[in-house]
Protein backbone atom coordinates (compact mmCIF):
# COMPACT_ATOMS: atom_id res chain seq x y z
CA UNK A 1 0.00 0.00 0.00
CA UNK A 2 1.25 3.48 -0.72
CA UNK A 3 1.96 6.05 1.96
CA UNK A 4 -1.58 7.31 1.51
CA UNK A 5 -3.05 4.01 2.62
CA UNK A 6 -0.42 3.37 5.29
CA UNK A 7 -1.63 6.49 7.09
CA UNK A 8 -5.19 5.24 7.24
CA UNK A 9 -5.33 5.36 11.06
CA UNK A 10 -6.83 8.80 10.60
CA UNK A 11 -9.76 6.95 9.02
CA UNK A 12 -10.93 10.23 7.59
CA UNK A 13 -10.33 12.42 4.57
CA UNK A 14 -7.25 13.97 6.14
CA UNK A 15 -4.64 11.28 5.53
CA UNK A 16 -1.29 12.93 5.85
CA UNK A 17 -0.53 12.92 9.58
CA UNK A 18 -0.15 9.55 11.36
CA UNK A 19 -2.29 10.29 14.37
CA UNK A 20 -4.96 8.31 16.20
CA UNK A 21 -8.33 7.41 14.78
CA UNK A 22 -10.70 10.32 14.06
CA UNK A 23 -13.83 11.13 15.99
CA UNK A 24 -15.95 8.57 14.15
CA UNK A 25 -17.85 7.77 17.30
CA UNK A 26 -20.08 4.84 18.05
CA UNK A 27 -21.63 3.43 21.16
CA UNK A 28 -19.14 2.10 23.67
CA UNK A 29 -20.83 -1.27 23.85
CA UNK A 30 -23.05 -0.13 26.69
CA UNK A 31 -25.44 2.75 27.13
CA UNK A 32 -24.28 5.57 29.44
CA UNK A 33 -21.65 3.40 31.18
CA UNK A 34 -21.36 5.91 34.03
CA UNK A 35 -24.75 4.77 35.39
CA UNK A 36 -24.53 2.29 38.26
CA UNK A 37 -26.99 -0.59 38.73
CA UNK A 38 -30.30 0.68 40.06
CA UNK A 39 -30.05 -1.55 43.13
CA UNK A 40 -26.79 -0.02 44.29
CA UNK A 41 -27.16 1.80 47.59
CA UNK A 42 -30.92 1.28 47.87
CA UNK A 43 -32.42 0.11 51.15
CA UNK A 44 -35.85 -0.62 49.71
CA UNK A 45 -34.61 -3.70 47.81
CA UNK A 46 -33.55 -7.06 49.17
CA UNK A 47 -29.86 -7.38 50.14
CA UNK A 48 -27.74 -8.95 47.43
CA UNK A 49 -26.95 -11.87 49.73
CA UNK A 50 -30.60 -12.97 49.59
CA UNK A 51 -30.95 -12.85 45.78
CA UNK A 52 -31.58 -16.25 44.18
CA UNK A 53 -28.53 -18.19 42.97
CA UNK A 54 -28.54 -20.54 39.98
CA UNK A 55 -25.53 -22.91 40.22
CA UNK A 56 -24.03 -24.35 37.06
CA UNK A 57 -22.99 -28.02 36.80
CA UNK A 58 -19.50 -28.86 38.12
CA UNK A 59 -16.60 -28.47 35.71
CA UNK A 60 -13.88 -31.13 35.53
CA UNK A 61 -10.92 -28.81 35.14
CA UNK A 62 -8.37 -31.64 35.30
CA UNK A 63 -10.01 -33.30 32.29
CA UNK A 64 -10.07 -30.00 30.39
CA UNK A 65 -6.37 -29.44 31.06
CA UNK A 66 -5.61 -32.95 29.85
CA UNK A 67 -7.52 -32.25 26.63
CA UNK A 68 -5.65 -28.97 26.21
CA UNK A 69 -2.32 -30.73 26.56
CA UNK A 70 -3.37 -33.25 23.90
CA UNK A 71 -4.34 -30.37 21.60
CA UNK A 72 -1.30 -28.20 22.40
CA UNK A 73 0.38 -28.59 19.01
CA UNK A 74 -2.77 -28.24 16.91
CA UNK A 75 -2.98 -25.13 14.77
CA UNK A 76 -6.55 -25.61 13.55
CA UNK A 77 -8.21 -24.50 16.81
CA UNK A 78 -7.58 -21.56 19.15
CA UNK A 79 -6.19 -21.95 22.64
CA UNK A 80 -8.97 -22.68 25.13
CA UNK A 81 -9.24 -20.73 28.38
CA UNK A 82 -12.92 -21.14 29.28
CA UNK A 83 -15.51 -23.90 29.25
CA UNK A 84 -18.91 -22.73 27.92
CA UNK A 85 -21.93 -24.40 29.46
CA UNK A 86 -25.45 -24.09 28.07
CA UNK A 87 -28.05 -22.41 30.22
CA UNK A 88 -31.73 -21.59 29.93
CA UNK A 89 -32.19 -18.54 32.13
CA UNK A 90 -34.44 -15.55 31.62
CA UNK A 91 -36.60 -13.19 33.67
CA UNK A 92 -39.54 -15.38 32.72
CA UNK A 93 -38.20 -18.53 34.40
CA UNK A 94 -35.58 -17.49 36.97
CA UNK A 95 -34.67 -14.84 39.52
CA UNK A 96 -37.00 -12.43 41.28
CA UNK A 97 -38.75 -9.19 40.36
CA UNK A 98 -39.08 -6.41 42.93
CA UNK A 99 -41.40 -3.43 42.51
CA UNK A 100 -39.96 0.05 42.88
CA UNK A 101 -41.91 2.72 44.80
CA UNK A 102 -41.32 5.22 41.99
CA UNK A 103 -42.71 2.76 39.43
CA UNK A 104 -41.14 0.04 37.38
CA UNK A 105 -39.29 -2.98 38.74
CA UNK A 106 -35.89 -4.60 39.17
CA UNK A 107 -35.00 -8.23 38.42
CA UNK A 108 -31.88 -9.91 39.79
CA UNK A 109 -30.29 -13.35 39.57
CA UNK A 110 -26.90 -14.66 40.64
CA UNK A 111 -25.19 -17.27 38.45
CA UNK A 112 -22.44 -19.34 40.03
CA UNK A 113 -19.89 -21.83 38.70
CA UNK A 114 -17.82 -23.03 41.67
CA UNK A 115 -14.07 -22.76 41.23
CA UNK A 116 -14.19 -20.45 38.22
CA UNK A 117 -11.49 -17.80 37.90
CA UNK A 118 -13.92 -15.73 35.87
CA UNK A 119 -17.32 -16.01 34.21
CA UNK A 120 -18.32 -14.86 30.73
CA UNK A 121 -22.02 -14.62 29.91
CA UNK A 122 -23.50 -15.04 26.45
CA UNK A 123 -27.06 -13.85 25.92
CA UNK A 124 -28.37 -15.83 22.95
CA UNK A 125 -31.30 -13.42 22.76
CA UNK A 126 -30.96 -9.76 23.64
CA UNK A 127 -33.87 -7.71 22.32
CA UNK A 128 -35.03 -5.49 25.19
CA UNK A 129 -37.74 -2.88 24.81
CA UNK A 130 -36.81 0.79 24.90
CA UNK A 131 -35.91 1.86 28.41
CA UNK A 132 -35.01 -1.61 29.71
CA UNK A 133 -31.43 -1.80 31.07
CA UNK A 134 -29.13 -4.74 31.83
CA UNK A 135 -26.08 -4.86 34.11
CA UNK A 136 -23.71 -7.71 34.97
CA UNK A 137 -21.26 -7.49 37.87
CA UNK A 138 -19.46 -9.55 40.49
CA UNK A 139 -20.84 -9.47 44.06
CA UNK A 140 -18.08 -7.08 45.19
CA UNK A 141 -18.77 -4.81 42.19
CA UNK A 142 -15.13 -4.66 41.19
CA UNK A 143 -16.21 -5.56 37.66
CA UNK A 144 -19.27 -3.72 36.40
CA UNK A 145 -20.61 -4.16 32.86
CA UNK A 146 -23.43 -2.05 31.52
CA UNK A 147 -25.96 -0.71 31.29
CA UNK A 148 -26.94 -2.37 28.02
CA UNK A 149 -30.20 -1.49 26.35
CA UNK A 150 -32.11 -1.22 23.08
CA UNK A 151 -29.26 0.59 21.34
CA UNK A 152 -27.08 -2.48 21.94
CA UNK A 153 -29.34 -4.81 19.96
CA UNK A 154 -27.24 -6.46 17.24
CA UNK A 155 -28.54 -7.72 13.89
CA UNK A 156 -27.85 -11.26 15.08
CA UNK A 157 -29.75 -10.59 18.31
CA UNK A 158 -26.97 -11.80 20.64
CA UNK A 159 -24.92 -10.07 23.33
CA UNK A 160 -21.69 -11.59 24.64
CA UNK A 161 -20.02 -9.79 27.50
CA UNK A 162 -16.43 -9.54 28.73
CA UNK A 163 -15.60 -11.71 31.74
CA UNK A 164 -16.20 -10.71 35.34
CA UNK A 165 -13.79 -12.00 37.95
CA UNK A 166 -14.64 -14.84 40.33
CA UNK A 167 -17.13 -17.68 40.37
CA UNK A 168 -20.33 -15.64 40.71
CA UNK A 169 -21.94 -13.07 38.45
CA UNK A 170 -24.99 -10.94 39.26
CA UNK A 171 -27.44 -10.15 36.47
CA UNK A 172 -29.67 -7.13 37.03
CA UNK A 173 -32.42 -5.76 34.80
CA UNK A 174 -34.36 -2.55 35.29
CA UNK A 175 -37.77 -2.43 33.64
CA UNK A 176 -39.24 1.10 33.79
CA UNK A 177 -42.95 1.62 34.13
CA UNK A 178 -43.05 2.88 30.55
CA UNK A 179 -41.94 -0.56 29.30
CA UNK A 180 -45.10 -2.23 30.59
CA UNK A 181 -45.32 -5.50 32.45
CA UNK A 182 -44.14 -7.96 29.82
CA UNK A 183 -41.00 -9.96 30.59
CA UNK A 184 -37.99 -8.54 28.70
CA UNK A 185 -36.86 -10.56 25.70
CA UNK A 186 -33.50 -11.39 27.24
CA UNK A 187 -32.26 -14.98 27.46
CA UNK A 188 -28.95 -16.19 28.92
CA UNK A 189 -27.88 -19.14 26.80
CA UNK A 190 -24.22 -19.61 27.83
CA UNK A 191 -22.22 -19.36 31.03
CA UNK A 192 -18.51 -19.88 30.45
CA UNK A 193 -16.39 -21.17 33.33
CA UNK A 194 -12.95 -19.55 33.14
CA UNK A 195 -10.40 -22.16 34.20
CA UNK A 196 -7.28 -20.45 32.82
CA UNK A 197 -6.18 -16.88 33.34
CA UNK A 198 -7.82 -14.10 31.36
CA UNK A 199 -5.77 -10.99 31.86
CA UNK A 200 -5.41 -10.42 35.59
CA UNK A 201 -8.13 -12.94 36.43
CA UNK A 202 -6.46 -16.00 37.89
CA UNK A 203 -2.94 -14.59 37.85
CA UNK A 204 -2.78 -12.81 41.19
CA UNK A 205 -2.01 -15.16 44.07
CA UNK A 206 -4.74 -15.16 46.69
CA UNK A 207 -7.30 -13.23 44.66
CA UNK A 208 -9.04 -13.76 41.30
CA UNK A 209 -8.62 -10.09 40.44
CA UNK A 210 -5.58 -7.84 40.82
CA UNK A 211 -6.26 -4.59 42.60
CA UNK A 212 -5.15 -1.20 41.21
CA UNK A 213 -1.41 -0.83 41.50
CA UNK A 214 -0.80 -4.53 42.22
CA UNK A 215 1.55 -6.47 39.96
CA UNK A 216 0.40 -9.86 38.70
CA UNK A 217 2.16 -12.99 37.57
CA UNK A 218 2.30 -12.94 33.79
CA UNK A 219 0.43 -15.42 31.60
CA UNK A 220 3.24 -15.54 29.01
CA UNK A 221 6.92 -16.49 29.03
CA UNK A 222 9.54 -14.18 30.49
CA UNK A 223 11.18 -13.46 27.12
CA UNK A 224 8.10 -11.63 25.85
CA UNK A 225 8.53 -7.88 25.50
CA UNK A 226 5.93 -5.32 26.53
CA UNK A 227 4.78 -3.14 23.65
CA UNK A 228 5.68 -0.06 25.71
CA UNK A 229 9.32 -1.09 26.07
CA UNK A 230 11.89 0.60 23.77
CA UNK A 231 11.32 -1.99 21.01
CA UNK A 232 7.78 -0.66 20.70
CA UNK A 233 8.66 3.04 20.55
CA UNK A 234 8.03 3.25 16.80
CA UNK A 235 4.84 1.19 16.99
CA UNK A 236 2.68 3.31 19.26
CA UNK A 237 0.11 3.80 16.50
CA UNK A 238 -0.14 0.24 15.22
CA UNK A 239 -0.42 -1.20 18.74
CA UNK A 240 -3.75 0.59 19.19
CA UNK A 241 -5.31 -1.50 16.43
CA UNK A 242 -4.36 -4.83 18.02
CA UNK A 243 -6.89 -6.50 20.30
CA UNK A 244 -7.20 -9.61 22.44
CA UNK A 245 -10.10 -11.89 21.46
CA UNK A 246 -12.29 -14.12 23.62
CA UNK A 247 -14.39 -16.28 21.31
CA UNK A 248 -17.58 -17.86 22.62
CA UNK A 249 -16.29 -17.49 26.16
CA UNK A 250 -13.67 -20.11 25.32
CA UNK A 251 -11.11 -19.47 22.57
CA UNK A 252 -8.20 -17.04 22.92
CA UNK A 253 -6.68 -15.22 19.93
CA UNK A 254 -5.34 -11.87 18.73
CA UNK A 255 -6.00 -9.68 15.70
CA UNK A 256 -5.97 -6.13 14.36
CA UNK A 257 -8.10 -3.39 12.91
CA UNK A 258 -7.13 -2.75 9.31
CA UNK A 259 -7.81 0.20 7.02
CA UNK A 260 -9.28 0.53 3.52
CA UNK A 261 -8.37 2.60 0.49
CA UNK A 262 -11.59 4.58 1.04
CA UNK A 263 -10.11 6.00 4.24
CA UNK A 264 -13.40 5.54 6.05
CA UNK A 265 -14.23 4.21 9.50
CA UNK A 266 -15.43 0.76 8.62
CA UNK A 267 -14.44 -1.37 11.64
CA UNK A 268 -12.77 -4.15 9.67
CA UNK A 269 -10.71 -6.59 11.66
CA UNK A 270 -8.16 -9.19 10.53
CA UNK A 271 -7.53 -12.43 12.41
CA UNK A 272 -6.99 -16.13 11.72
CA UNK A 273 -9.56 -18.47 10.24
CA UNK A 274 -8.68 -21.18 12.75
CA UNK A 275 -9.79 -18.68 15.42
CA UNK A 276 -13.08 -17.65 13.78
CA UNK A 277 -14.65 -19.36 10.77
CA UNK A 278 -18.42 -19.10 11.39
CA UNK A 279 -20.99 -16.37 11.90
CA UNK A 280 -21.85 -17.75 15.33
CA UNK A 281 -18.22 -17.53 16.44
CA UNK A 282 -17.97 -13.99 15.09
CA UNK A 283 -21.11 -12.93 16.94
CA UNK A 284 -19.81 -14.39 20.21
CA UNK A 285 -16.41 -12.67 20.18
CA UNK A 286 -15.35 -9.98 22.64
CA UNK A 287 -12.55 -7.66 21.47
CA UNK A 288 -10.42 -6.10 24.22
CA UNK A 289 -8.34 -3.12 23.08
CA UNK A 290 -5.49 -1.32 24.88
CA UNK A 291 -4.77 -4.21 27.23
CA UNK A 292 -1.17 -3.24 27.93
CA UNK A 293 1.01 -2.05 30.77
CA UNK A 294 1.54 1.72 30.58
CA UNK A 295 5.27 1.41 31.23
CA UNK A 296 7.90 -1.10 30.21
CA UNK A 297 7.34 -4.11 32.50
CA UNK A 298 5.33 -2.19 35.08
CA UNK A 299 1.88 -0.85 35.80
CA UNK A 300 -1.59 -2.17 35.09
CA UNK A 301 -3.96 -1.30 32.23
CA UNK A 302 -5.89 1.88 32.89
CA UNK A 303 -8.86 1.01 30.69
CA UNK A 304 -11.35 -1.76 30.03
CA UNK A 305 -11.91 -0.96 26.36
CA UNK A 306 -14.01 -3.77 24.91
CA UNK A 307 -16.40 -4.28 22.01
CA UNK A 308 -18.77 -7.22 21.79
CA UNK A 309 -19.82 -8.97 18.61
CA UNK A 310 -18.91 -8.96 14.93
CA UNK A 311 -19.94 -10.33 11.56
CA UNK A 312 -17.91 -12.68 9.37
CA UNK A 313 -17.29 -11.08 5.99
CA UNK A 314 -14.65 -13.33 4.43
CA UNK A 315 -12.42 -16.29 5.22
CA UNK A 316 -9.92 -18.35 3.25
CA UNK A 317 -8.53 -21.61 4.59
CA UNK A 318 -5.35 -21.77 2.47
CA UNK A 319 -3.92 -18.63 4.08
CA UNK A 320 -5.87 -19.03 7.34
CA UNK A 321 -7.47 -15.59 6.89
CA UNK A 322 -10.63 -14.25 8.46
CA UNK A 323 -12.04 -10.79 7.86
CA UNK A 324 -14.59 -9.45 10.36
CA UNK A 325 -16.63 -6.30 10.77
CA UNK A 326 -17.08 -5.29 14.39
CA UNK A 327 -20.65 -4.65 15.45
CA UNK A 328 -19.60 -1.16 16.54
CA UNK A 329 -16.99 1.37 15.49
CA UNK A 330 -14.49 1.74 18.34
CA UNK A 331 -15.33 4.94 20.22
CA UNK A 332 -12.94 7.85 20.10
CA UNK A 333 -11.80 7.15 23.66
CA UNK A 334 -10.13 3.92 22.46
CA UNK A 335 -7.72 5.89 20.25
CA UNK A 336 -8.18 3.09 17.71
CA UNK A 337 -5.69 2.76 14.85
CA UNK A 338 -6.58 1.24 11.47
CA UNK A 339 -3.28 -0.16 10.22
CA UNK A 340 -2.20 -0.05 6.61
CA UNK A 341 -1.30 -3.14 4.62
CA UNK A 342 0.69 -4.42 1.66
CA UNK A 343 -0.29 -7.09 -0.82
CA UNK A 344 3.13 -7.10 -2.46
CA UNK A 345 4.43 -10.59 -3.22
CA UNK A 346 7.94 -9.55 -2.21
CA UNK A 347 9.08 -10.61 1.24
CA UNK A 348 9.68 -7.85 3.77
CA UNK A 349 13.23 -6.86 4.74
CA UNK A 350 12.35 -7.37 8.41
CA UNK A 351 9.28 -8.32 10.44
CA UNK A 352 7.48 -7.17 13.58
CA UNK A 353 4.58 -8.79 15.40
CA UNK A 354 2.20 -7.30 17.99
CA UNK A 355 0.06 -9.75 19.93
CA UNK A 356 -1.33 -11.09 23.22
CA UNK A 357 0.54 -14.31 24.09
CA UNK A 358 -1.50 -16.40 26.49
CA UNK A 359 -3.95 -13.48 26.72
CA UNK A 360 -1.24 -11.49 28.49
CA UNK A 361 -0.55 -7.76 28.22
CA UNK A 362 0.21 -6.64 24.66
CA UNK A 363 3.68 -7.72 23.47
CA UNK A 364 5.97 -7.05 20.53
CA UNK A 365 8.50 -9.27 18.74
CA UNK A 366 11.07 -8.56 16.03
CA UNK A 367 12.94 -10.48 13.32
CA UNK A 368 15.76 -8.79 11.38
CA UNK A 369 15.81 -11.23 8.46
CA UNK A 370 13.54 -11.68 5.46
CA UNK A 371 10.80 -14.23 6.09
CA UNK A 372 11.05 -17.35 3.95
CA UNK A 373 8.44 -19.10 1.89
CA UNK A 374 6.23 -20.94 4.34
CA UNK A 375 6.43 -24.69 4.67
CA UNK A 376 3.18 -24.93 6.61
CA UNK A 377 1.02 -24.56 3.49
CA UNK A 378 3.45 -24.22 0.59
CA UNK A 379 3.42 -20.71 -0.87
CA UNK A 380 0.42 -19.51 1.12
CA UNK A 381 2.46 -18.56 4.20
CA UNK A 382 5.58 -16.65 5.21
CA UNK A 383 7.95 -18.20 7.72
CA UNK A 384 9.76 -16.16 10.34
CA UNK A 385 12.68 -18.49 11.01
CA UNK A 386 13.26 -17.20 14.54
CA UNK A 387 12.68 -14.04 16.56
CA UNK A 388 15.69 -11.93 17.52
CA UNK A 389 13.60 -10.22 20.21
CA UNK A 390 10.48 -11.62 21.90
CA UNK A 391 8.42 -14.54 20.66
CA UNK A 392 4.80 -15.67 20.20
CA UNK A 393 2.70 -18.19 22.13
CA UNK A 394 -0.77 -19.62 22.26
CA UNK A 395 -3.20 -16.70 22.15
CA UNK A 396 -1.02 -14.87 19.62
CA UNK A 397 -2.84 -16.60 16.75
CA UNK A 398 -4.40 -14.15 14.32
CA UNK A 399 -2.05 -11.32 15.27
CA UNK A 400 -0.64 -9.11 12.50
CA UNK A 401 2.80 -9.41 10.93
CA UNK A 402 4.16 -6.01 9.88
CA UNK A 403 6.86 -5.20 7.30
CA UNK A 404 9.59 -2.58 7.62
CA UNK A 405 7.12 0.11 6.51
CA UNK A 406 4.67 -0.78 9.30
CA UNK A 407 2.16 -2.41 6.95
CA UNK A 408 0.31 -5.64 7.69
CA UNK A 409 1.47 -8.46 5.42
CA UNK A 410 -0.14 -11.44 7.14
CA UNK A 411 -1.68 -12.95 10.27
CA UNK A 412 -0.26 -15.64 12.55
CA UNK A 413 -1.34 -19.20 11.82
CA UNK A 414 1.03 -21.27 13.94
CA UNK A 415 4.56 -22.37 14.64
CA UNK A 416 6.88 -23.74 17.28
CA UNK A 417 8.38 -20.50 18.61
CA UNK A 418 8.41 -19.87 22.35
CA UNK A 419 10.77 -18.59 25.01
CA UNK A 420 12.29 -22.06 25.24
CA UNK A 421 12.28 -22.72 21.49
CA UNK A 422 14.04 -20.27 19.15
CA UNK A 423 12.23 -21.65 16.14
CA UNK A 424 9.74 -20.60 13.50
CA UNK A 425 6.33 -18.99 13.16
CA UNK A 426 4.22 -18.97 10.01
CA UNK A 427 1.83 -16.25 8.88
CA UNK A 428 -0.82 -16.52 6.18
CA UNK A 429 0.12 -14.16 3.35
CA UNK A 430 -2.05 -11.11 2.82
CA UNK A 431 -1.19 -11.17 -0.89
CA UNK A 432 -2.60 -14.71 -1.12
CA UNK A 433 -5.71 -13.68 0.83
CA UNK A 434 -6.16 -10.72 -1.53
CA UNK A 435 -7.68 -12.89 -4.27
CA UNK A 436 -8.35 -15.86 -1.98
CA UNK A 437 -10.97 -18.20 -3.37
CA UNK A 438 -12.20 -15.73 -5.99
CA UNK A 439 -15.35 -14.39 -4.28
CA UNK A 440 -16.05 -11.58 -1.83
CA UNK A 441 -16.65 -14.13 0.94
CA UNK A 442 -13.19 -15.66 0.48
CA UNK A 443 -10.90 -12.73 -0.34
CA UNK A 444 -9.78 -9.31 0.89
CA UNK A 445 -9.87 -7.35 -2.38
CA UNK A 446 -13.51 -6.29 -2.14
CA UNK A 447 -13.21 -5.15 1.47
CA UNK A 448 -9.80 -3.44 1.60
CA UNK A 449 -9.95 -1.71 -1.78
CA UNK A 450 -13.61 -0.68 -2.13
CA UNK A 451 -12.71 2.21 -4.46
CA UNK A 452 -10.82 -0.08 -6.86
CA UNK A 453 -7.54 1.81 -6.56
CA UNK A 454 -5.39 -1.20 -7.38
CA UNK A 455 -2.98 -0.25 -4.56
CA UNK A 456 -0.27 -2.75 -3.69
Amino acid sequence: VSTLVRLLPLCFLVLWTPLQAPPCNAATGAETPERAPLSLGRSDLRPLETVAVRPMPPVDVAALLEEDETNRDRDDIPDRVGYPQPSDLSPANSGDWEALPEGGSVWRLKVSSPGALWLALGFGTFRPDEGVRLWVYDPDRRDLLGPYGASDIRPHGQLWLPPVGGETAVIEIHRPESAGGASPNIHLGTVSHGYKSWGSYGEFAGSPVAQPGEEVELASGACNIDVNCPLGDDWQGQKRGVARLLIGGSGLCSGSLIGTTAGDCRPYFLTARHCISTQSAAASTVFRFNYERPLCNSGVPATNDAISGSSLLASYSASDMTRLQLDQVPPESFGAYFSGWSRSTLAANESTGIHHPGGDYKKICYNAARPLAGQHSRADHRRVTEWEAGTTEGGSSGSPLFDQDQRIVGQLHGGTASCSSLTYDEYGKLDVSWYGGGSSSSRLLDWLDPIGSGEL
